[in-house]
């Protein structure tokens, strides 16, 4: 498992290099400048056609504007706002948000050229079955050479859907669960740990611990000292000098402690435990420390180290046993509730996620505010960290003891902004080619509304409450690290608002992309594929659930590069074709066309 978690992560930092961020970024840059910042100048419009005001059932289609919205959202609000936001800053710092924000801004202008070509070049057949997507644009958009470029996408596609949309949703689902259940979990004290060198370990990452709060205490106390006498009219320039300068020392000095307590960390994750039978008091011995005449139990434990002190009568362990069968699990009862659904198609996934996506959202952004309005004198301190280290990145968080580079904070901004919002994609592109509209502009003007909620508000509401609550360079990853950041300002309720919102997330993005999945094999295989594809998905779901988060969520950062690469190449092609639908509907809404049909 570790062998191919490395050769994973190696393939995901080798595509997520100075290529794929230079071609998001340039293509973002172009098309917003080239359709003249259509992403602000139509975003009312956009929001009015949502409403449901221009929706005339003559059209042609499946789903509403607001369901092909909510389709498309069920696929982009999910597990990329929680866990996906949480692993951002873990990686890359509170800067990474910041990137993200540039993804979804850039993101809204792309989201629309996709979307607005979606219904311009979709197919519609007899018994009413849409097919549309960035297949059929490059197909029929581009000339017929550019055909193998389609099928590349198409695979991609089917591909993606395996990983982005579906076992990364499990395996964060089941993370989870185990977590919040605390499967496994054994609390012992240090009579029972029988290993001198986890003794020493836990002693010394306490004595950093303190030596850290220290710091900080003294940093605070410098910094309310420098503000007040820059307040000064004559402030004394000497004393100024000589506090920056300690200030200077003292970070220093923060970040090799802080860098000392990540080694501590990755020491305690690769401790597994074995416990005595023959006791009545289990007592728990490192695996190569084992005495030769002791016999052991079968089981395995894991060392469970975050951001507290070792209490020596409260040594948290965790039993390898357990989780590994609740995953399974969890993984059965999701794909079975999964291929339930997925069977009905587009329009009951519609449906489906036109409920349950506001519902959720809704819930995890009122209960983000109210984190966020009892910390409301931190929210600002918190955007001051977002964009200072947006260019001075953290000098080390929980995924780097080295240190972040600006480069990692970039990356890991951009990687999990597009899994966030999924712009460049071109995956929502096949659930708004759906949508019942005559005309292509308006969809496109619906789509890139996509963006603006998941990532500008839901992203940046779990970036705050993380920041706020302290936790942020805790060690604690993904969901988890969430999840103790709501519970920490709002105890119980926050942990299990957090599962149950995970819950409902990953649920309807598994519904959403099983269609994108379905229809990308479609494309390259005919109609008579997507059933043994579901199936295919379905047992996926179950797979993903066990398998390492690394593993996952390297396989999805790769897939999504992959779906990207050709899905850019085509709208930059067809960026022409885009900027005169846009200035024709645009002109003729200004002569009072496209009026309301309610």
């Amino acid at each position: 498992m570790e062998a191919l978690n490395e050769i994973l992560a190696g393939a995901s930092d080798l595509l997520w290099g100075v290529p794929m961020v230079s071609i998001l970024l340039i293509t973002g840059a172009f098309l917003t400048v080239r359709l003249l910042f259509v992403q602000f100048r139509g975003f009312a419009h956009g929001v009015a056609i949502t409403s449901g005001k221009y929706d005339d059932p003559k059209h042609k289609g499946q789903l509403t504007h607001f369901q092909a919205l909510s389709a498309a959202l069920s696929a982009t609000i999910g597990i990329g706002n929680i866990g996906g936001v949480a692993i951002g800053i873990y990686w890359g710092g509170p800067g990474a948000i910041f990137w993200m924000w540039v993804t979804a801004l850039f993101g809204m202008a792309i989201k629309y050229t996709e979307c607005t070509l979606a219904i311009k070049h979709r197919k519609i057949e007899p018994d009413g079955n849409i097919r549309g997507g960035p297949m059929y644009y490059i197909e029929l958009g581009m000339h017929r050479y550019f055909k193998p470029l389609a099928v590349l996408f198409a695979l991609c596609t089917a591909v993606a859907a395996l990983g982005a949309g579906n076992m990364v949703q499990s395996n964060t689902l089941a993370d989870s669960l185990v977590n919040a259940f605390k499967v496994g979990y054994s609390t012992v004290n240090m009579s029972q740990v029988k290993c001198a060198r986890f003794e020493d370990l836990a002693r010394s990452h306490n004595a950093v611990l303190d030596s850290t709060d220290q710091l900080v205490a003294r940093k605070d106390q410098l910094l309310a000292s420098v503000r007040d006498a820059q307040e000064q009219k004559d402030p004394d320039s000497l004393a100024l000098a000589a506090q920056h300068e300690e200030l200077a020392e003292l970070n220093r000095r923060l970040v090799e402690l802080r860098k000392q307590v990540q080694g501590y960390r990755d020491t305690a994750g690769d401790m597994k435990f074995v416990a005595s039978a023959d006791a009545a008091e289990p007592i728990f011995y490192l695996k190569e420390e084992i005495p030769p005449d002791r016999p052991v139990k079968d089981g395995q434990w894991q060392l469970k180290i975050g951001a507290e002190r070792f209490d020596a009568t409260a040594i948290t362990l965790i039993e390898d046993g357990p989780v590994g069968q609740w995953r399974w699990t969890i993984g059965i009862v999701l794909s079975i509730l999964v291929g339930f659904v997925i069977i009905g198609g587009i329009r009951r996934i519609g449906r489906v996620a036109s409920y349950l996506v506001p519902f959720m959202s809704v819930v995890y952004v009122l209960s983000a505010l109210i984190v966020l309005l009892m910390h409301a004198d931190q929210i600002l301190p918190a955007f001051e960290l977002i964009f200072y280290h947006a260019f001075n990145p953290a000098a080390a968080v929980g995924g780097s003891a080295a240190g972040v580079t600006v480069w990692m904070t970039i990356t890991w901004g951009m990687r999990r902004g597009l899994f966030s919002n999924e712009s460049g994609q071109g995956s929502a592109a096949m659930a708004h080619s759906t949508a019942k509209v005559d005309e292509p502009v308006r969809e496109g003007l619906v789509a890139m509304l996509g963006p603006f909620i998941g990532t500008i508000i839901i992203c940046t509401m779990t970036a705050l409450v993380i920041i706020t609550s302290g936790l942020w360079d805790c060690g604690l990853n993904s969901a988890p690290l969430t999840m103790a950041a709501f519970d920490k300002a709002l105890p119980i309720y926050g942990k299990w608002m957090v599962v149950i919102g995970i819950l409902l997330f990953s649920y309807s993005t598994v519904l959403s992309w099983s269609y994108y999945g379905e229809k990308g094999i479609e494309y390259i295989l005919g109609s008579w594929a997507k059933l043994p594809y579901k199936y295919v998905y379905v047992i996926f779901t179950l797979v993903g659930a066990r398998l390492d988060l690394v593993a996952v969520w390297s396989f999805a950062d790769i897939a999504n590069g992959m779906m990207a690469v050709p899905n850019l190449f085509a709208l930059i092609g067809l960026s022409g074709v885009v900027y005169r639908m846009t200035r024709k509907y645009m002109s003729e809404k200004a002569e009072g066309l496209h009026q309301p049909f309610k």
